[in-house]
């Protein structure tokens, strides 16, 4: 996402059914995401902000909404894991 125009990341909602599965521990996953996204040796930048990561309630249910912002020419590519050629994800295009 951060290589091509960025996007939205939604933990606690099943991708095939949309259902809301919810978070057990929001609190506990928000540090995970901070603690691996501010890791070298597990993401190469980290894009995000405090405003980029939201916990939110929908049905009873806490979920986490991230905000990818598009990669600077300058921080591209973003990778995880320690290779640019085999950590470089792009998705495709829904539309």
């Amino acid at each position: 996402m951060a290589n091509t125009d960025g996007g939205v990341i939604i933990l606690g909602v099943e991708e095939a059914t949309h259902q809301i599965s919810g978070l057990d521990d929001p609190a506990k996953t928000r540090k995970q995401l901070w603690d691996n996204l501010n890791n070298r040796g597990k993401v190469s930048v980290n894009l995000l902000t405090e405003s980029d990561l939201q916990v939110t309630q929908i049905e009873g249910r806490s979920i986490i909404v991230l905000r990818v912002p598009r990669a600077s020419r300058r921080q591209r590519p973003v990778f995880v894991g320690q290779n640019p050629l085999t950590g470089t994800y792009r998705p495709k295009r829904m539309f």
